[in-house]
């Protein structure tokens, strides 16, 4: 795992850090008979100096924002990231002409809501659709009620909606069929992004889940809390 392999460098690299630090005041106690208790209090001091220095501090990763964007739900409101600050976020891509994956997957969606109970009400679930021309804000309203009310349905231009769509990166394409009509390909994993609108994440949602592993990672996102500035995404937390 990237995120643990990261931990054990930096573990790795502060436990250098002490043992050059101690090397270092050793040498001061054999020129200048130094007592340890000083000898100690030195290396701990120069040990503080070099992991608050600007650069030290320039090196710590920060949490990743979530693309900007503005779009429209199924009950004709104006919606952006900023609005969806406050809780995390568990979003999908798909179009409500979907004939198989967008219902399926919401299906199984609706389901986890029931199964998280009175902490559903700290999570926002969003279906972003990637064809705006024919899901209009009504006709979203009618599809989200076949599966759970509370689904925040978003549609809007198309420029907004590729652009939260690459923000994320999810993925999306038009494909022409007979007579003149056409499908959508698209993504089908969910995107998470903790509270705060950060640390964008990926994990399946859809048929065949895990649902242990699904209901864990919820939890996971809901009980985080506030926004944190060091964070793995929060699927791999939960390995």
């Amino acid at each position: 795992m990237l995120a643990q392999a990261l931990k054990t460098r930096l573990i790795e690299h502060f436990r250098q850090s002490i043992r050059w630090c101690f090397d270092s005041a050793a040498e001061y106690l054999s020129i200048f008979k130094m007592p340890h208790t000083i000898v100690g209090a030195m290396a701990i001091g120069l040990m503080l100096v070099l992991t608050n220095s600007p650069d030290a501090r320039a090196q710590t990763p920060m949490a990743r924002p979530g693309p900007k964007f503005e779009l429209v739900d199924q009950h004709g409101r104006r919606i952006t990231d900023a609005d969806l600050r406050a809780k995390p976020n568990v979003i999908h891509f798909g179009f409500t002409r979907c004939p198989v994956i967008c219902p399926t997957t919401l299906y199984e969606l609706a389901g986890y809501m029931r199964e998280l109970g009175p902490l559903v009400d700290d999570i926002n679930f969003i279906f972003v659709t990637v064809d705006p021309l024919r899901d209009t804000p009504s006709f979203m309203a009618e599809y989200m009620e076949s599966f759970d009310r509370r689904i925040i349905g978003l549609s809007g231009g198309p420029t907004q909606i590729a652009a939260l769509a690459a923000g994320l990166g999810a993925e999306f394409a038009k494909v022409p069929t007979s007579g003149n009509d056409y499908t959508m390909e698209h993504s089908v994993q969910a995107f998470l992004l903790e509270t705060g609108w950060r640390n964008p994440s990926t994990i399946y949602m859809g048929d065949g889940s895990n649902e242990a592993k699904v209901l864990q990672v919820l939890r996971t996102l809901i009980e985080m809390g506030p926004p944190r500035s060091v964070s793995a995404p929060v699927a791999e937390r939960v390995r």
